[in-house]
């Protein structure tokens, strides 16, 4: 059962609160109303809160100053993004030295690079065993993606090994009132069929996925939230369905929707109907402290 609440119950209930970023706190050029106040509100306070975004395209730094500019200036401190999920990808998976192409921007390439892999050019593609779809920008993706097909198919025949990774596993995302682009998840998608047109389905030719729904990213933040998965005291806030709610019913906290973003749904009583594994257990119209 979902039941409507606000976002001060939230905090009087939870020891911490996640928020999702986009459609959340903020499309692409703005704040969205009542974020401000909640995040001067949540500083001033001391209230234990992360910001869980599956963004892999920008450094912390960035993200950071994107926030101000977007006039809601959350501290670096209180970021936890899929990209920094990708360092450890690498180091927990003997991938030190791995020569990996990475089909992103600058920030998104300098989080491999910290993961000690060897970077090849998109121009040499063919020379890595590991290739990371970072970001929807950052590169022409057109080509390069057409480029992958062909050398994944390519190391499939030759029976080479190879790993895909997708810190971002968001379709989509709003960049404004009603407007939408699409995200690295959505080319991810393109090569997977590609490739299962070719071989057959199979996990081994598709991508392994850092950020939510998936279990690594909220491992972080419970670990800076000084926190385990057994014991949290702790609430998702988040937009989207797919990610953030299924990804906290999956970890096994409770969760909250907001209607700001994506979610095609707006009352409680449509949200109680949906599988277990998409319902949130909580509501949020605004983030109003009002």
């Amino acid at each position: 059962m979902t039941t409507a609440t606000t976002i001060r119950e939230l905090a009087e209930r939870y020891d911490t609160l996640l928020f999702d970023s986009y459609g959340v706190l903020v499309n692409e050029s703005t704040g969205l109303p009542g974020s401000r106040e909640l995040i001067d509100w949540l500083e001033s306070t001391g209230k234990s809160y992360f910001i869980v975004t599956n963004d892999a395209s920008r450094s912390i730094t960035s993200r950071t100053e994107k926030f101000v500019q977007q006039g809601v200036p959350v501290p670096s401190e209180r970021i936890v993004n899929s990209g920094c999920l990708i360092p450890l990808f690498f180091k927990d998976n003997g991938l030190a030295g791995a020569p990996t192409a990475v089909l992103g921007g600058s920030d998104a390439t300098e989080y491999v690079k910290q993961g000690d892999a060897k970077i090849v050019r998109l121009d040499r593609m063919a020379e890595a065993s590991v290739f990371v779809l970072a970001d929807d920008e950052g590169f022409d993706w057109r080509p390069n993606i057409n480029a992958l097909v062909s050398t994944l198919n390519h190391k499939v025949l030759e029976s080479e090994p190879f790993t895909l990774l997708l810190p971002n596993p968001d379709l989509v995302y709003p960049t404004g009132e009603r407007k939408y682009s699409f995200a690295a998840a959505a080319l991810a998608g393109l090569v997977e069929s590609a490739l299962d047109r070719l071989f057959g389905p199979s996990e081994q030719h598709h991508f392994i996925r850092l950020g939510k729904p998936h279990a690594p990213i909220f491992d972080e933040a419970l670990r800076r939230a000084g926190a385990s998965r057994e014991n949290a005291s702790v609430v998702m806030i988040g937009d989207q369905l797919e990610t953030d709610i299924a990804g906290a019913v999956a970890y096994g906290i409770p969760s909250a929707i907001v209607t700001t973003g994506i979610s095609r749904f707006s009352t409680a009583e449509e949200l109680s109907a949906l599988p277990r594994e998409h319902r949130p257990d909580y509501l949020l119209t605004s983030l109003s402290l009002g």
